[in-house]
């Protein structure tokens, strides 16, 4: 008797129908991700313009400006616009500034080099100020009676006594007391 030959269950497979895919069509990965790129930049680009960068007004850098005052500067007097016919514009009549202070007696003083000073105010015991001012140092000190304004230097202050005008306080490296009113 002789052993029938083997035959196999299944048949081998073979996908019936399956081609492969997008082997006709163009690969659109590396399209995508590089448009998807280019949009984060442009994005990061408007944003650094808006919240970042430079802050200050465009004519600040522009040398062409005929004038550039800085953050220390403060322009001394009024520049006048020229009139057609070449000549200055007028000035208005003076402004009255207000007194820097309503107290009946008030000193202003700016020290114009290191001063130590006191400042006792209507007999009080305690100093009103008391202390080292350094140079473009200005203090304003009022009192309703009397003002007393010691100096270790009275060179170095300028002072000047309900809106008059300033007057060194006294001799360079001497010690001295004005009283106000005087």
């Amino acid at each position: 008797m002789s052993t029938p030959a083997a035959s196999p269950i299944a048949p081998p497979f073979q996908p019936v129908g399956v081609e492969p895919s997008g082997a006709n069509e163009p690969n659109l990965k590396g399209l995508i991700i590089g448009g998807l790129v280019a949009v984060l930049a442009v994005s990061a680009i408007i944003l650094f313009g808006i919240f970042g960068g430079d802050r200050k007004p465009s004519t600040a850098n522009n040398p062409d400006a005929t004038e550039q005052i800085t953050d220390s500067e403060t322009p001394e007097t009024e520049v006048l616009p020229t009139l057609p016919d070449g000549t200055q514009a007028e000035t208005s009549a003076p402004t009255n500034t207000p007194p820097i202070s309503t107290a009946p007696i008030y000193v202003q003083a700016t020290a114009t080099s290191e001063a130590w000073v006191s400042i006792i105010a209507d007999n009080n015991p305690t100093p009103v100020f008391e202390g080292t001012l350094q140079p473009g140092d200005t203090q304003v000190w009022e009192a309703q009676e009397k003002l007393s304004v010691y100096s270790g230097d009275a060179g170095a202050l300028k002072l000047s006594a309900n809106g008059a005008e300033a007057v060194v306080m006294g001799q360079p490296g001497q010690p001295e007391e004005k009283i106000f009113p005087q």
